[in-house]
């Protein structure tokens, strides 16, 4: 895999009490190393509200993806096959506490890209909040 890489996030959060899903969509161009068996990319993201950008990190293997996150925003979730991980989220109007109780996790490698599926339960300040889908795509860039 090159060392540049595209990182296609893609993801639907089916909220309770709420109609309408939540769909995202994240398309960014980043960089890519391998160590230790673990897939690593590093990318930054705009956001939304203010137009800051925070920094990325993805970190892959076979049995769990980690996100940390730092900037105006600022996390690291864990997705562990499993297991329910805890995180603190921290917002320009103050944090919330996460809990992310990961049921599906398939991370598929070719010679030139990665893809991830994850399924999982997303708690908010101890509140079950939504039914989570998130598909990762990383792609070699020449």
């Amino acid at each position: 895999m090159n060392k540049k890489v595209c990182i296609k996030i893609t993801g639907l959060h089916a909220m309770e009490n709420v109609d309408d899903d939540e769909n995202i969509e994240v398309i960014n161009i980043g960089s890519y190393y391998k160590r230790n068996g673990k897939h690593y990319v590093k990318y930054e993201e705009l956001t939304d509200s203010n137009g800051m950008i925070n920094d990325n990190i993805l970190k892959i293997s076979d049995k769990e993806i980690e996100l940390i996150t730092k900037g105006c925003t600022g996390t690291h979730m864990v997705f562990t096959m499993g297991q329910k991980n805890t995180t603190y989220y921290s917002t320009p109007f103050g944090g919330i506490n996460m809990a992310i109780d990961t049921y599906d996790l398939n991370v598929s490698e070719k010679e030139d890209s990665i893809s991830a599926d994850i399924r999982y339960g997303l708690e908010m300040n101890l509140d079950y909040v939504a039914e989570c889908a998130v598909h990762i795509e990383i792609e070699s860039l020449s």
